[in-house]
């Protein structure tokens, strides 16, 4: 009840009438009598009423505008009819929906035990109603991380798993724009691999700082943050990229865990409708991210495995078993299409003895520089291996033996340019002999590319290094020939 007292407010055609419906008052009831006129020139204000009683007559049917002003200005309390005699019933009553009717006159003890028992069994109602709803709001979660777990536990590409998990969570829970935040690299050399999306947004993934920024502040206090307006906080300030930062307000960030660990952060941007994000949105983006994490690092994990195992270790170039699959695809591509496609097969001139003077950490590093100034030679789509020791192949789809010939002259020229191993203190000079054989000039097959590309590399080592040897058709010698 609203107070000690029971207050109830009666409405009907004459103050008499109102007055009548109680056979007599106690200390723990009273009544605000009051005609409908009176309720057109204004309600009763600054008083808790626990009930209301409106006469029902002919006249009642005219009285639903009133009722409905009055039903929202007292969501909680009870409306009931009464009469002299039998009146209406509840679904004879117009307008708005009544609880009860009561014939009058009513002893107070009675309409106060009536008025309780209604407010007890409205209160029942209301938890019933807020239990169902909470109930849905979890059978909906709980759906959409099955359906969002199976979506994203049937890819295994990384990106992809991704934006399935993210697009359905921004979604889910009503956000314009959304990041992903993933911890890459270790020490000093730790950074945050931000991919982002949202509403009308293309995918993007860029590398930044670890230590700046909202995801960058999550992830160094392991504790979920929530801003009301982003342009506000000293933090936002120092974040090192800011899409769509003009239009940018309320943002929620939580760390992102699997299986223990912190892999990263979640941002979401921009609550639909406006104002802060929630302390149910929070629980409700916990709960979303817990199997996403691990979908998300089980995807990593994978594409880790499949990396490994066309990676070379050192120089994080392609290996030798990719070249053999990729080249075979390549040249049955060229066939079918009628395309060209060559092959570079370089050799590097005296590594041996930057080996010997150096030591085998310097040859190892000085393999690696030269991974690096190919891979920056030649184009996106051309793929660069590390064939086996010091030896390397570089793959040009739709690329010719004369194309072939220009961009092994840039490699040739680039690594007869630079200096490596200058970071250690010292200078090394190295050059390369390179062979190409391409499809269909000089082989139909991988095997017959790598191996005439492999001869013509060693006309060059024997007339004097440092060149590039075009292949020639004849005979192709293999081990044991």
């Amino acid at each position: 009840m609203g107070s000690t007292t029971a207050i109830t407010l009666v409405l009907g055609e004459t103050e008499e009438e109102c007055r009548s419906v109680l056979l007599g008052t106690g200390p723990q009831t009273s009544i605000i009598p009051m005609t409908w006129g009176a309720l057109e020139r204004g309600a009763p204000e600054g008083i808790a009423v626990d009930a209301v009683l409106c006469q029902a007559s002919p006249l009642l049917a005219e009285r639903r505008g009133l009722l409905a002003i009055l039903r929202r200005a007292y969501p909680e309390t009870p409306f009931f009819t009464f009469s002299g005699g039998a009146g209406p019933s509840i679904s004879e009553s117009p307008g708005e929906p009544l609880d009860a009717h009561l014939v009058t006159p009513i002893s107070a003890e009675n309409l106060r035990m009536l008025v309780e028992r209604e407010g007890r069994l409205r209160t029942l109602t209301r938890r019933y109603r807020e239990t169902l709803h909470r109930v849905r709001e979890q059978s909906e979660k709980l759906d959409l991380l099955i359906e969002t777990a199976k979506a994203a536990n049937s890819i295994l590409e990384p990106p992809r798993v991704i934006q399935i998990v993210m697009d359905r969570t921004q979604e889910f829970l009503g956000a314009e724009l959304w990041s992903l935040y993933l911890v890459v690299g270790e020490g000093e050399e730790t950074l945050l691999e931000a991919t982002r999306g949202g509403l009308g947004r293309e995918l993007s993934t860029a590398r930044q700082p670890a230590d700046r920024g909202i995801a960058a502040w999550v992830l160094r206090h392991r504790r979920p943050l929530s801003i009301e307006d982003a342009g506000r906080d000293p933090r936002w300030a120092d974040e090192p990229e800011r899409p769509g930062a003009a239009e940018t307000r309320a943002l929620l960030c939580i760390p992102l865990t699997s299986r223990g660990r912190v892999i990263g952060a979640v941002e979401l941007a921009n609550k639909a409708g406006g104002g802060p994000f929630t302390e149910r949105d929070l629980e409700t983006l916990r709960t979303m991210m817990e199997p996403a994490a691990i979908t998300i690092e089980n995807a990593l994990l994978f594409k880790k495995l499949e990396d490994l195992s066309v990676t070379d270790d050192l120089t994080k170039l392609y290996n030798s078993r990719y070249l053999d699959h990729f080249l075979q695809q390549e040249v049955k591509r060229s066939r079918r299409y009628g395309f060209s496609v060559s092959l570079m097969f370089l050799d590097l001139d005296g590594f041996k003895t930057v080996n010997d003077r150096h030591g085998h950490l310097a040859g190892s590093r000085t393999l690696t520089e030269v991974g690096k100034v190919i891979r920056s030679i030649v184009r996106e789509t051309d793929i660069v291996s590390r064939y086996g020791g010091d030896e390397f192949t570089v793959v040009l789809p739709q690329t010719g033996a004369e194309g072939a010939r220009i961009i092994a002259e840039r490699v040739r020229e680039a690594l007869a340019e630079h200096v490596f191993l200058e970071a250690t203190g010292l200078a090394v000079r190295i050059t390369a002999s390179i062979g190409i054989a391409s499809y269909p000039d000089h082989g139909d097959t991988r095997e017959d590319l790598i191996g005439y590309a492999d001869q013509a590399m060693y006309r060059v080592k024997e007339r004097g290094k440092n060149g590039i040897e075009m292949a020639t058709q004849g005979t192709l010698y293999t081990d044991g020939q």
